[in-house]
């Protein structure tokens, strides 16, 4: 499960992609609201913010509503990478392969081979991703392109962090891959981490930002306010309709192993100080709000997880901890590595985790709720639906409980 959850620069992205560019260009698209449930972007956290919260809740006995086989080709082998919820639609990502299924019943509405580096997001009218000469496309649920615009700086070679379509402008971020070196001894150049403020219609830039190294990935907080990017050793913060540099906040760490951001906007890093594993609240000038450090074990690849109601989640060697300001509340121990937990935070602010070959539901007190042992390791961060059924995926296919 760990590869899923490494933010690299090439890295491991959904894209829904069409065969090549149309001939015209619709006059635009509506702003995109981010959905409550879930979304496919660059990371597989639920949210823009990474948060791995959902704001549904409801206990689950473990009996099966329904399973999928594998959607790749028979002894393909491989589990999904996430799965996505909006409204009826259960979307279904192994990378190079996306699909849209019915939640209900599990049958397959459509399915689409894809690049793997380019980010795709669910809204409320489709998949929002790039075609492969890098036009903004908006995939309709019935698989066929809704919309397109172009985008500057953007193409086949390009990983795209994040992106957000606006009535007036398209705001994105996006970094080119390095190119190879063509002699021993010579330094591989890397191309900037930047942002962008665009007009498509004019392909005019209002206000281009660039940040030497490599990036991480761009988060936005839950009030559409403000916009963190993230490095391996330092965030970059402004508010989102920025002009000027002098409007960014930059902030330094020893060595950022992942991040995610509170409900409240402030960032919450895991930060490697002399092999100390230390998870930080940090506000976008750089003030820190508190710190906590882990002697021992190794942290998840996955994000901090938290609630609207100030708790945080993170896992640490195989021990599941909640955390407010600071304090550590309870240490549930999970049945697995560190390698092969994933977990989700609910409203009631308890938490799904997917923990080798067990689905494990703990309270928000830290006392179990639920363990089912399963036949195959669970692939996916769980997700659970308005309704209470948790859906998940493995390498033999898609799975709904209730």
């Amino acid at each position: 499960m760990r590869a899923a959850y490494t933010a690299v620069l090439i890295g491991v992205l959904v894209v829904c992609c069409v065969a090549g560019r149309h001939s015209h260009t619709p006059a635009g698209i509506e702003e995109t609201n981010m959905p409550d449930i879930a979304t496919l972007n660059r990371s597989v956290f639920g949210d823009q913010q990474n948060s791995s919260y959902l704001p549904v809740s409801g206990t689950i006995q473990g009996n099966e509503v329904w399973f999928r086989e594998s959607l790749l080709e028979p002894g393909g082998g491989r589990s999904p990478i996430h799965l996505g919820l909006r409204g009826q639609h259960l979307f279904v990502s192994y990378g190079d392969l996306v699909a849209v299924l019915d939640r209900n019943d599990g049958s397959v509405n459509w399915t689409r081979q894809v690049r793997s580096n380019y980010a795709s997001t669910i809204t409320d009218d489709g998949i929002v991703t790039l075609d492969h000469v890098g036009y903004f496309v908006l995939l309709g649920y019935d698989g066929q392109p809704a919309a397109e615009k172009p985008l500057t700086g953007v193409n086949q070679h390009t990983q795209l962090h994040f992106i957000r379509d606006l009535k007036r402008e398209t705001i994105y971020s996006s970094q080119a891959y390095p190119k190879p070196t063509n002699a021993p001894g010579q330094t591989m150049e890397i191309p900037p981490f930047q942002f962008l403020r665009y007009i498509a219609e004019r392909r005019e830039v209002i206000w281009r930002y660039r940040i030497e190294g490599i990036g991480r990935g761009t988060l936005v907080t839950r009030d559409n306010k403000r916009v963190y990017m993230f490095t391996t050793n330092r965030f970059h913060a402004f508010p989102i309709d920025a002009e000027s540099d002098e409007q960014v906040s930059e902030v330094e760490f020893d060595s950022i192993s992942s991040f995610s951001l509170d409900a409240d906007g402030n960032a919450l890093v895991v930060d490697i100080v002399e092999n100390v594993t230390q998870l930080k609240q940090v506000a976008p000038s750089g003030e820190v709000g508190w710190v906590v450090s882990f002697e021992q074990g190794q942290p998840s690849n996955q994000p901090p997880a938290s609630s609207l109601d100030g708790f945080v989640y993170m896992v640490v060697g195989s021990n599941l901890h909640q955390i407010r300001d600071g304090e550590i509340i309870w240490t549930y121990p999970l049945p697995a590595s560190v390698d092969d937990i994933a977990i989700t935070v609910l409203a009631d602010n308890s938490v799904l985790a997917a923990a080798g070959t067990a689905l494990v539901h703990v309270s928000a007190t830290g006392e179990e709720i639920l363990t089912k042992w399963l036949d195959t390791p669970i692939g996916t961060r769980p997700i659970m639906d308005e309704d209470g059924r948790v859906y998940y995926g493995g390498s033999d296919g898609i799975h709904c409980l209730k």
